[in-house]
């Protein structure tokens, strides 16, 4: 998984929850590969048990790869609005579309 589909699934695994995200933002600095292990890892332990099974269901892991496949930006790429960079807990993920039928 590359670096953007790591973000992504960060993003929609734990709700964005800016505790997960900085922890992993710092574990990325600190030479972590992007791999469900360092989101777990950086996970609070009142929530990683929550993340780990959110992670085990196929339908969770099927609306993951179906949201890397709609345009969305994440705070790595040029793109992102500069604005949201200047937010303090900005988001880590913008969709310009997602098909939401997909849900179920």
């Amino acid at each position: 998984m590359d670096l953007r589909e790591f973000l992504l699934l960060t993003h929609v695994a734990t709700g964005a929850s800016p505790t997960v995200a900085r922890n992993v933002m710092q574990a990325l600095a600190a030479g972590a590969p992007p791999v469900e292990a360092t989101l777990v890892a950086a996970a609070p332990d009142r929530s990683r048990a929550r993340l780990t099974a959110w992670l085990a269901v196929p339908a969770h892991r099927e609306w993951w790869h179906h949201l890397c496949g709609q345009p969305y930006l994440t705070v790595t790429d040029n793109m992102y609005p500069e604005r949201l960079r200047m937010i303090e807990q900005r988001p880590w993920c913008c969709f310009t579309r997602v098909t939401r039928s997909y849900c179920g």
